[in-house]
């Protein structure tokens, strides 16, 4: 993050360049989407790339520095890693309560 917010406060011109993603397929990911989207809409010349797996391959491929960001599920051994927890709640329709 630090890293990432020091090279767009030295960026003289448009912010551009390319974002990696990775994350599993549930359904936190409508939050990424979200987030995404409003990033874009800021910085509009960025591209993100998304690369959806098991948790497991997306660590891997954080730890290979395949991919800039990942979003995962708890519980993860957080050892080591800077993170931000997004919190989350389900959104129930009036159709599916009970």
């Amino acid at each position: 993050e630090e890293k990432t917010m020091e090279e767009l406060k030295m960026k003289d011109g448009p912010v551009e360049g390319t974002i990696t993603i990775g994350c599993g397929e549930f359904e936190a990911v409508d939050t990424l989407a979200s987030i995404c989207d409003s990033f874009l809409r800021k910085y509009p010349m960025v591209q993100i790339n998304l690369h959806t797996a098991t948790a497991d391959a997306v660590y891997e491929m954080m730890n290979q520095g395949l991919v800039d960001i990942a979003l995962f599920m708890e519980p993860l051994n957080t050892e080591g890693l800077d993170y931000v927890r997004i919190h989350w709640h389900r959104r129930i329709s009036s159709q599916n309560r009970i």
